[in-house]
């Protein structure tokens, strides 16, 4: 019975950790697929547009929303979050889950 118990209580602390573990916060910036990691004029001659104009004219081409860590991108999974269109071109505090290059962002705050 002793057994058990011991086996139980571990059994539940694993599952503790799991679901704590998948959350994380971090510092960047939600950019765009199109301009990754530099924004680049619209036509040459032009200057460039201040980061969130040029975003939110990228998300209108058909770009996808990615968020730019330590110069490194990461895809967004959940392209429908609201926050995303609010702080677009922003520095950000997000909080999600990372897996691999994929992030699913649970809440984004401004800096």
């Amino acid at each position: 019975m002793r057994k058990h118990t011991i086996l139980a209580i571990g059994f539940g602390i694993g599952l503790s950790a799991l679901s704590l573990g998948g959350q994380q916060t971090w510092n960047g910036e939600i950019g765009d697929s199109h301009c990754n990691l530099e924004h680049e004029p619209i036509a040459q001659g032009d200057p460039v547009l201040p980061s969130p104009e040029c975003v939110k004219l990228c998300l209108k081409s058909g770009f996808k929303y990615i968020f730019i860590l330590e110069n490194k991108t990461y895809a967004i999974s959940n392209q429908d979050n609201p926050d995303l269109a609010k702080f677009a071109g922003q520095e950000v505090k997000v909080t999600g889950e990372m897996k691999g290059d994929v992030l699913t962002v649970s809440k984004i705050e401004g800096r």
